[in-house]
């Protein structure tokens, strides 16, 4: 559970960085005037992952036996938790590709 931890602080982080404009993308999407506005929505995104699984790990952690954890359940609600940063990012990223190809400065 320690690795559900790491993973959603280090993903709250990442995404606060984003926020503020620093973060690590490809190359293609460099150099435009929407480049900042990408970044910023990468980060969201990373929030939108990292705080319902810190939350999740707060939750299991501390109201939850761990002998009582049925980890195929936990593997689910992770997955279940986690779509909603995946939607955001495919719906965000299909717009970036759009500007990308039509050329959009």
């Amino acid at each position: 559970m320690k690795v559900l931890l790491f993973m959603s602080v280090f993903w709250i982080l990442y995404g606060i960085v984003g926020i503020c404009g620093y973060q690590n993308i490809p190359k293609k999407f460099k150099g435009y005037s929407w480049t900042k506005e990408y970044i910023r929505h990468q980060g969201i995104s990373w929030l939108i992952l990292g705080v319902p699984l810190l939350v999740l790990y707060l939750i299991v952690n501390h109201y939850i036996p761990e002998k009582d954890i049925n980890a195929e359940l936990l593997v689910i609600v992770m997955l279940v938790l986690a779509s909603p940063s995946v939607v955001y990012t495919f719906v965000w990223e299909k717009k970036y590709e759009k500007m990308l190809k039509d050329g959009v400065k």
